[in-house]
């Protein structure tokens, strides 16, 4: 990797136990191994778990923030592992990646989705260039296409019910895949400063994290 980095940059690894093979395999890839050798690179591997006391439990290599490990409740995970890691991590860049990356079913939708692309980008920098980046950017989401997806999963949505309280204008006409993205650490702030957000998000939006990062950034 050619790529000159002079921040902080701290990737959390989202995964949960039954993504270990997963896991396994993103960290064989010479991606993985590439950064490793990177001082200015840390790796974190991010789970849920309703079990420990604290909100958080973390070491230098691993961080298990205190909620329900379930699909619908990925907001509420990304919100705790958000603000955990600006509490314990020293960092300038958060990136958010999904294990899944390695062998993201998307790709079947877009080749943008694939593990080349996000190596493509990331060689390209993505993540220094703007405070919020990412490799792959979901454009034209509707109501009615945020409701074909929702149902595609088995989730119940309320979009109307939410956006008719907080406001039309903070839907998002763009955002950017939630398999990856990054935030700068003034954003990371920002995003936690909306607990209500990735509250309702839970309640109202099948749990839907990258679409309810990007609304938080509305505000």
């Amino acid at each position: 990797m050619n790529l000159q980095i002079d921040k902080k940059i701290l990737i959390c690894i989202y995964t949960c136990k039954k993504d270990r093979d997963l896991m396994l395999e993103l960290k064989s890839s010479e991606w993985y191994k590439s950064c490793e050798k990177n001082p200015n690179i840390q790796f974190i591997d991010v789970y849920a778990d309703e079990s420990p006391n604290e909100s958080f439990m973390a070491n230098d290599h691993e961080l298990i923030v205190k909620t329900q490990e379930s699909y619908d409740n990925l907001c509420i995970k990304t919100y705790e592992m958000i603000k955990s890691c600006l509490s314990f991590f020293d960092f300038d860049i958060l990136i958010k990646l999904d294990a899944s990356i390695i062998n993201d079913k998307h790709v079947s939708v877009s080749s943008v989705f694939s593990f080349n692309n996000f190596i493509n980008s990331f060689e390209n920098g993505f993540f220094l260039r703007e405070e919020y980046g990412g490799y792959a950017k979901i454009e034209g989401n509707s109501i009615g296409s945020f409701r074909n997806w929702a149902s595609s999963q088995g989730l119940f949505v309320l979009p109307e019910a939410l956006f008719s309280e907080i406001g039309q204008d903070k839907w998002p006409s763009w955002y950017w895949s939630g398999k990856c993205y990054s935030l700068s650490r003034d954003l990371c702030e920002k995003v936690v400063s909306y607990p209500d957000v990735f509250e309702k998000f839970k309640n109202l939006m099948g749990g839907c994290e990258d679409f309810c990062v990007a609304c938080s950034l509305k505000h």
